[in-house]
């Protein structure tokens, strides 16, 4: 087995650093369903050993590792996490803050032939037959795991730890899926009819977790990416949505507006926002009274919902990814995060992908960072980072991929 990735662009190889990749791709969704061994948390475990195994793999290949804006963006981020545990930061949420971007850096310095990025992104769906397969026959047969919510919505688990991750995970596959269908162009046609219904599956499993936030992101992906993939289809989602909209409005508001016990709406934002306006305005109050270094550098990562000593005031779960990057990371943080994200968006809306690619990794921007709002998601969630950090590595891949290769 080749180790070094020249020997992978003569020959195609399945390299260490490329079967690491695989690796992620077929068994994070595995461990995402199958959460916990006794005790043992495969979660957890796999996160940790999917770590080491791309440390290891940036070891061999980090001369390949192409140091454009965002890589050097993302490794001053790091630097900055790192230095956080100077002033109070835990080691552990620390790890899971940057572990999470090894992915970015792996698959742009082992990814060498566009034939290693179609397998990749095969490998990515089919990891998904499990929890999609698994969840929805769960939640079919109603044995699922569930929750009510205040308005009386059964929100299933199916084989996830949760509604919300169940939400999250399904959403995930449909970026991988419109991937699939931009990039892999000689699948057969079996392969093809398998992943739609995956596709629609995992859109059933979404509507059963009752999650408005991925609802909200799903929309605003499928929007953005059908409107230069495929007008009709664009229209199509559009009108659909505006007549469910219309037939289930009752629903729909029982879902926003939520209930109280005794079966009363309350039209308030703070219910409909299930009490986020409440922890938002708390977090900024606390935020407010914190001292200068502590507004610049935040109370440290890992200590949200902790005593803040200089003020003797507990802080709240922000449910809002960038509230608590303020709070934990302080304002320094905070505009490194955006930094990134509106980088991205500019490096995808100036590259020479082509079109329907840029209008597909527009849609994944612009949807988890309306998520990472509302939300505790592709910021704080270990797997939804590992994800996205993946497909934004892919696409930097495919961008130089796509750039004619010049001689002499």
């Amino acid at each position: 087995m080749a180790l070094y990735p020249d020997k992978c662009d003569q020959s195609g190889t399945y390299t260490f650093g490329f079967l690491v990749l695989l690796f992620l791709a077929l068994f994070r969704p595995f461990t995402i369903s199958f959460h916990h061994l006794g005790s043992v948390s495969l979660l957890d475990l796999f996160g940790i050993a999917s770590s080491y195994l791309m440390l290891i793999g940036l070891a061999f290949y980090l001369r390949n590792l192409p140091f454009n804006r965002m890589s050097l963006l993302l490794l001053f981020f790091v630097g900055y996490c790192l230095l956080s545990l100077a002033w109070g930061s835990c080691w552990r949420d620390v790890a899971r803050t940057i572990l999470p971007l090894l992915p970015f850096f792996l698959v742009q310095s082992v990814i060498r032939t566009p034939r290693q990025m179609n397998v990749l992104i095969i490998c990515l769906a089919l990891g998904y037959i499990i929890p999609i397969f698994g969840s929805s026959l769960l939640i079919t047969l109603g044995i699922s795991s569930y929750e009510i919510t205040q308005s009386g919505f059964e929100r299933q688990e199916g084989l996830t730890a949760g509604v919300h991750t169940l939400a999250h995970t399904m959403m995930v596959f449909s970026y991988v899926y419109a991937l699939f269908l931009v990039k892999v162009k000689s699948a057969s046609r079996p392969l093809r009819w398998l992943l739609f219904g995956m596709l629609v599956l995992s859109v059933y499993c979404i509507w059963k977790t009752y999650t408005r936030t991925v609802f909200l992101g799903g929309l605003v992906f499928w929007l953005m990416f059908l409107w230069k993939k495929n007008k009709r289809w664009f229209w199509g989602l559009l009108v659909t949505a505006l007549v469910g909209g219309l037939l289930y409005s009752a629903n729909l508001q029982d879902l926003f507006w939520q209930k109280n016990i005794v079966g009363h709406r309350i039209h308030d934002l703070d219910t409909a926002s299930s009490g986020r306006f409440f922890l938002w305005s708390h977090n900024i109050a606390v935020y407010s009274r914190l001292s200068i270094p502590l507004k610049l550098l935040g109370v440290g990562i890992g200590n949200e919902m902790k005593v803040v000593s200089e003020i003797g005031v507990r802080t709240a779960s922000s449910h809002n990814d960038y509230l608590t990057m303020l709070m934990t990371t302080g304002l320094i943080g905070l505009l490194l995060i955006l930094t990134i994200y509106i980088s991205l968006l500019i490096l995808v809306i100036k590259s020479s992908a082509d079109r329907q690619l840029k209008y597909l990794f527009l849609g994944i921007i612009i949807a988890v960072m309306l998520m990472n709002m509302v939300s505790n998601s592709y910021l704080i969630r270990f797997p939804l980072s590992q994800y996205f950090w993946l497909l934004i590595g892919m696409f930097f891949v495919m961008v130089r991929q796509q750039q004619p290769v010049k001689h002499g």
